[in-house]
């Protein structure tokens, strides 16, 4: 039986003390799904996502550096290859093998970085209107936005999230509210200039093995993948994986419409696995 409280961990990596909830971890007869938040999130950003996967994964999620009870590091310290890095470690850590890699946002960044990674096989790859290029108008945007989110005292915080997103469950208002809350001094400035360096990340999807879904919100309503760039993701993942194109929802597709994510990310795991890729030269 699953239950929606999880497990707290705290778990020793070269970057630090990183912290991880987990839920259904003790049934190892499961396979594993490991889902990695966006910027300005953390473990509670998955409150009711954990669960619903809980019924049939292990569940774990990680603060990324920066972010929630993990390690606050100087700024500079926040490229995505190092992010991608500390789940690597993670992942190695606690034994979970080829989990099933599911990443939001700047997290979506990370978890592509990672699956690219030669010799790095997984069990799948989601990835929720994930950044692959900070230099768009939209993510410039949000990071504008989050100096000033940061600012505000929980209770404003809690009320403009209730005027924007009025839809969304109260668990979600307060995990959007603790995560903001818990970001460090430096973690989105540096997160946005570094991976604006980075530059576009879009053809990585050519390098992932194995099965890939990435889960596009709408730009009307927020989603950060522009049409020009959806065009190039479908061309990249090839036959490899699929783009989930959602009108009804923006950024937060979990937030917004938890079964529908849900029923991605299900379809994900179960579609059969496609032989691997050459990496592109």
């Amino acid at each position: 039986m699953t239950t929606d409280h999880p497990d707290s961990h705290l778990v020793d990596l070269p970057a630090g003390r990183f912290h991880a909830w987990s839920w259904g971890g003790d049934d190892v007869t499961r396979p594993t799904a490991v889902l990695v938040h966006g910027l300005s999130g953390c473990v509670d950003s998955w409150v009711r996502v954990g669960p619903a996967l809980a019924a049939t994964h292990r569940v774990w999620a990680l603060d990324l550096r920066g972010h929630g009870a993990s390690p606050k590091l100087p700024r500079g310290s926040y490229d995505l290859r190092a992010a991608a890095d500390d789940v690597a470690a993670f992942i190695d850590q606690l034994g979970l093998g080829r989990p099933l890699l599911v990443g939001h946002s700047w997290g979506g960044a990370v978890s592509l970085v990672l699956a690219a990674t030669p010799g790095r096989v997984l069990g799948g790859l989601v990835l929720e209107d994930p950044a692959l290029d900070f230099r768009t108008e939209g993510l410039r945007a949000t990071i504008a936005g989050l100096a000033a989110a940061r600012a505000m005292t929980p209770e404003a915080l809690r009320a403009s999230t209730v005027a924007a997103f009025p839809h969304w469950d109260p668990r979600d208002v307060e995990s959007r509210v603790r995560g903001i809350q818990l970001l460090g001094e430096h973690t989105a400035a540096s997160v946005a200039e570094q991976s604006a360096i980075a530059g576009d990340q879009v053809s990585l999807l050519e390098r992932v093995p194995g099965r890939v879904a990435v889960v596009r919100g709408a730009p009307a309503l927020g989603g950060v993948i522009p049409d020009a760039m959806a065009v190039r993701i479908e061309g990249a993942l090839g036959g490899h994986g699929r783009l989930v194109e959602l009108d009804h929802v923006g950024h937060q597709v979990h937030r917004d419409d938890l079964d529908t994510f849900v029923a991605a990310v299900a379809d994900a795991a179960t579609s059969p696995a496609s032989p691997r890729r050459p990496a592109s030269v």
